[in-house]
């Protein structure tokens, strides 16, 4: 029989033993090129998780629930009414846009156009790109608020026939099932006879009849549920394309035929007052194209939210030039936000050269399709991965972050670094851990509530450089 006071010498040697080889570990060793093997170190056992101070993150937070309650009290129920544009308040910036070579007019185009909205009825329109850290419209919703208080307009904008998973929380859909979506970007594109895609960067077709619905989401803004129109937009090249629709439980509606177009169309359909719900039935012979519906005030800004999963920002050449520049003519796109990056940080290289160039790439070819179009590039934000039992920040954020500003500055475009304003290295384990959490245990994907905090990032951002552009046109 063992006696107990061996087996406690035992334990307390394999305690030493242990500690010992916790204490001269190097963490990581290298098996091959392609596998590692983690040894436990001293700080894995002792010491606490790393996390970065977001207390000035947390305190923009509670600044922001009183701005929405106060907003909440703006009714928006006279479309007829004409927005107060008193000088733009500035909130504190932490991190500034940052322009190519100091050239700080890379957005006056934007900029020149939201000072014209005080005096002429115009819509212009605010395109945000990004990857599934957009999905659902996270973060563009927020920021379309706040532009719609600050200069007028109303809806959601451009929304696709088909959104995945219903994941939009601003309004809802529903669909047949028989629609077939065809995408210019990711793993499931699939074979196309041609590149006319819409600048969701997608198109729908369905074989004879179909339909669609959409209703008001109880968890959006009531701008969201207001709008002066629907904008349908579309291509029927072959036949006439049959549209029907149904406003708030088939309380009025119409039914238009819109006939053959060998282009892109936008066929607006008026709508006035508080949004229920909208069902639409089409019917054609041949297949039409169909790329979404816009829901639109007939002035102020328009935010459309696209959220392309899977993609780096990197196929938007797969788009036809001259289609997608009719597009962003017609529908009035004065800036586009790039936010990619969460697809590309998992893959951990040492130079992300080829993704700066393919990123550069895609700018220019954006910029091409309108001489007074502004771009502002939002860089990827911070991510964690597990080491052992703790959480660490992406070793290569900031060469994937160096690739994005480089490409956005070649292009001569703007570029803002929302790993920074987030609070930097380790951030998202903080915004994980919040008390109310920011970020999801992905530690990848915002929260709503952190997608609200990013939104209002970007939106401050914005109006900073704005008021110096004020400054700026005031001294000429």
């Amino acid at each position: 029989m063992v006696k107990p006071s061996r087996i406690l010498i035992i334990l307390l040697y394999v305690g030493v033993m242990a500690g010992i080889i916790m204490l001269v570990s190097p963490g990581v060793l290298d098996v091959s090129p392609e596998y590692s093997l983690k040894v436990f170190t001293w700080s894995d056992a002792f010491e606490n998780q790393k996390k970065a101070d977001i207390d000035a993150i947390l305190a923009l937070e509670k600044s922001l629930d009183s701005l929405d309650a106060e907003q909440a009290e703006d009714s928006v129920a006279s479309l007829d009414k004409k927005p107060e544009f008193k000088p733009v308040e500035v909130q504190p910036v932490k991190v500034p846009i940052e322009y190519p070579g100091g050239n700080s007019q890379a957005l006056d185009n934007f900029y020149a156009s939201l000072n014209t909205l005080a005096s002429k009825k115009n819509l212009i329109r605010i395109v945000h790109y990004g990857d599934s850290q957009l999905e659902g419209d996270r973060i563009t919703e927020f920021i379309r608020n706040r532009f719609q208080a600050t200069f007028g307009g109303c809806g959601v904008g451009i929304t696709p026939i088909l959104e995945i998973k219903n994941a939009r929380s601003t309004i809802y859909q529903e669909a047949s099932d028989n629609w077939n979506k065809k995408l210019c970007y990711g793993v499931n594109r699939g074979s196309t006879k041609h590149s006319n895609y819409g600048l969701l960067g997608s198109y729908f077709q369905f074989p004879s009849s179909a339909w669609v619905k959409f209703s008001r989401s109880k968890y959006s803004y009531e701008r969201n549920n207001t709008f002066d129109n629907i904008k349908l937009l579309y291509k029927n090249t072959e036949d006439t394309l049959v549209v029907n629709y149904e406003f708030n439980n088939a309380s009025f509606g119409g039914t238009d035929s819109l006939t053959t177009q060998n282009a892109f169309m936008v066929h607006k359909i008026p709508f006035r007052g508080s949004f229920k719900n909208l069902k639409m039935n089409f019917k054609t012979n041949k297949d039409s194209e169909l790329y979404g519906l816009a829901f639109d005030c007939n002035s102020g800004v328009a935010v459309d939210n696209v959220a392309l999963r899977g993609s780096s920002g990197t196929e938007f050449t797969n788009i036809n030039r001259d289609y997608l520049k009719t597009q962003f003519s017609k529908l009035n796109v004065k800036l586009i936000i790039i936010q990619f990056g969460v697809n590309v940080i998992p893959n951990v290289l040492t130079d992300y050269t080829y993704y700066e160039n393919s990123m550069y790439r895609q700018l220019k070819y954006l910029k091409s399709l309108r001489p007074d179009l502004n771009i502002l590039v939002v860089g990827v934000s911070d991510m964690a991965r597990k080491r052992g039992p703790k959480y660490e920040s992406y070793p290569n954020i900031r060469l994937v972050r160096e690739a994005q500003r480089n490409a956005a500055f070649r292009a001569n475009c703007a570029y803002w670094d929302l790993f920074t304003a987030m609070g930097g290295q380790n951030s998202m384990i903080s915004w994980v851990h919040a008390k109310a959490p920011l970020a999801n245990k992905d530690y990848t994907h915002f929260t709503r509530r952190g997608a609200k905090l990013v939104g209002e990032m970007v939106y401050n951002a914005l109006m900073a450089d704005y008021a110096q552009f004020q400054k700026r046109m005031a001294m000429n």
